[in-house]
């Protein structure tokens, strides 16, 4: 049981949550505006990633022990958060936000945290030895333009994320 805490907390904060960071949206004018490429209608939050943030940093306050890597997830995990947020409300600049994505890499890389080794199917397997931290400022900043291209239909980035981790997740 103690087990199910893991996944019932952060659901229960990000339920409770929601609404609220919904209708604060809506009182700032957060919300995204309907074009040719969306098919909602109303208002419709951009600014929902609050409480899924909000949910998933008290959850790692209370059932994780930071260490050094730990501590670069969350402060790497931070910095790309924020940018998205603050870009979200007054569209930054392509060069600035490639420019903080770079900061949460080097945050990551500082921590301990990069990838060294791709391992592909059918047992290959790349090590990128000294080069690694380049590497990994380059997967940082593409994966995170990759889904941020796909972000602007509805649901699309949500739902290829979810596929994504389900696939990398399986044991």
């Amino acid at each position: 049981m103690p087990e199910a805490s893991l996944y019932l907390l952060p659901f229960a904060i990000s339920v409770v949550l929601t609404p609220l960071v919904k209708q604060y949206s809506v009182i700032c004018k957060a919300y995204a505006h309907e074009n040719k490429r969306t098919v909602h209608h109303g208002l419709i939050s951009r600014i929902g990633g609050v409480a899924i943030y909000l949910a998933f940093m008290i959850c790692a306050a209370v059932f994780v022990r930071a260490d050094r890597a730990v501590f670069g997830i969350l402060a790497g995990g931070s910095v790309m958060f924020f940018t998205g947020l603050v870009d979200d409300l007054i569209d930054i600049k392509p060069p600035v936000k490639l420019a903080f994505e770079a900061v949460a890499a080097l945050v990551l890389i500082w921590s301990g945290v990069q990838v060294d080794v791709l391992r592909l199917p059918f047992g290959i397997r790349i090590d990128f030895g000294f080069v690694s931290f380049l590497f990994t400022i380059l997967w940082v900043c593409g994966i995170t333009n990759a889904v941020n291209l796909i972000d602007g239909l509805d649901g699309l980035a949500g739902g290829m994320s979810v596929i994504i981790l389900v696939v990398t997740a399986w044991p």
